[in-house]
């Protein structure tokens, strides 16, 4: 219950504000500017919320939301004028700047939310609800301007006014910001839609296993590819794609609607890169090379294995790549850490923690490394020294 302040240059307390009364178990804690004054505001474990000026440790209080709800979900807008709690429970949107609140009616399934602002925060579009609402909230005046019913997996794009999604009868269906129904497509029977980066171009999958891609506001009477049992689709750069089935993995030019490369699948063994051109994977010499996917030219080479290679998972911003190899004579595995821009092996993690792994996660901050056991040991690591922070033991495995 406590809210400890430090000056990081002198190492010095500043102030202890003890919360024990009022908050129980802290959930998260975000650091934003309201009215130019930096303020903490964290989440407890009933749903509150509570506001705390750092300078001074002035604790202003609690806005009570989602009491009761364990489950409860926050999100900022990426500018942070706005705060979101959600829960099955009681949602509310929270004007931070303006100290303004505004309950909303609808319940949500906080396990399966999905939400857009538009560029200057006057709008939010948010989703899915228990009762399959999709809303578009005003955020100049706090109320809801539209209800969209019946979509999922739904897509929006601000620039046209338009949230597109699939309906309960598996058609595409075009709504604009107010709630009007625009255009609705027959016998598609889709799954999901996904707008590309260049936000003109709709991508629909299908259940009989078609891609297809048309601009917005189109007809759907042509397709690119047939591909059945599609596992993973990702657009990777204004013109071109990236699919997954059960045989193979394919580069896709939409514009040209031509494939450009195609990669035998093994998820062991290829993992794109974050710029969506280039790859890392493991050629016929056991080397992890670096290689243009369009083209399969080698551009870098980070390092040989010895062994053979069970996984391998990369950090979230491509700095690290984490391989998991084992001996075929003696069955020792070897967990290794490279640095994929400098091309070297930085830590063999194997040479400290000799538990074979299960899954691997990177922090989005890079800080932070987690791996999992088939013991179901969870142990954490602080990077770039892949020192351990702690182990967590008896984790169930779900």
């Amino acid at each position: 219950g406590q809210l400890i302040a430090w000056d990081i240059s002198s190492a010095e307390v500043l102030y202890v504000l003890d919360l024990s009364d009022s908050v129980g178990y802290v959930k998260e804690l975000f650091i934003v500017d309201i009215f130019d004054v930096e303020t903490a505001i964290f989440t407890d474990d009933v749903g509150g919320l509570h506001t705390v000026t750092i300078s001074d440790g002035d604790y202003t209080g609690e806005i009570d939301i989602n009491e009761g709800a364990e489950n409860a979900r926050f999100f900022f807008s990426p500018n942070n004028n706005f705060l979101i709690g959600i829960s099955d429970t009681e949602s509310l949107v929270w004007n931070i700047q303006t100290d303004e609140d505004f309950l909303l009616e609808q319940l949500f399934d906080s396990s399966a939310i999905k939400h857009a602002f538009n560029d200057d925060e006057t709008l939010l579009v948010i989703g899915i609800t228990l009762q399959g609402e999709v809303l578009v909230i005003n955020l100049e005046t706090l109320e809801i301007q539209a209800i969209v019913e019946g979509i999922s997996n739904f897509e929006v794009v601000f620039s046209q006014n338009l949230i597109v999604g699939v309906n309960s009868s598996n058609n595409v269906v075009f709504y604009d910001l107010d709630g009007k129904l625009l255009n609705e497509t027959v016998d598609i029977q889709a799954y999901q839609v996904l707008v590309a980066p260049d936000v003109n171009t709709l991508m629909t999958l299908t259940y009989d296993g078609q891609i297809l891609l048309n601009d917005l506001y189109t007809d759907f009477s042509r397709s690119l590819v047939y591909s059945p049992h599609i596992a993973y689709v990702e657009f990777l750069t204004d013109t071109t794609f990236f699919t997954s089935s059960d045989n193979q993995q394919i580069i896709w030019d939409y514009s040209y609607q031509e494939s450009l490369q195609t990669m035998p699948f093994d998820n062991d063994n290829i993992i794109m890169l974050p710029d969506g051109t280039s790859a890392i994977k493991l050629n016929d010499a056991n080397e992890l090379i670096v290689v243009d996917v369009i083209t399969d030219d080698q551009l870098k080479r980070i390092g040989t294995l010895s062994d053979q290679l069970l996984g391998m998972e990369m950090s979230s911003a491509g700095k690290y790549l984490v391989t998991q190899t084992r001996n075929i004579d003696d069955l020792t595995e070897t967990v290794m850490i490279w640095d994929i821009e400098q091309g070297e092996m930085v830590n063999r993690l194997s040479d400290t923690y000799t538990e074979s792994l299960y899954a691997v996660d990177f922090s989005a901050n890079g800080e932070y490394m987690v791996t999992v056991t088939w013991s179901n040991e969870v142990v954490l690591w602080h990077l770039p020294e892949f020192e351990i922070v702690e182990v967590f033991s008896s984790i169930e495995r779900e």
